[in-house]
């Protein structure tokens, strides 16, 4: 396995597979894939 840094290039995989991820977790509001984005800017 390798680990390594994010790159933009990767942003919309991640996105899905959290979205995918979470989609059948018990306690989930459904917007953490939208956090992931939101924690890149910053905010």
């Amino acid at each position: 396995m390798i680990i390594r840094d994010e790159t933009v290039a990767d942003y919309e995989d991640v996105y899905r597979l959290i979205l995918e991820a979470f989609a059948a977790a018990e306690h989930t509001d459904g917007n953490e894939q939208d956090l992931v984005v939101d924690l890149r800017k910053g905010k």
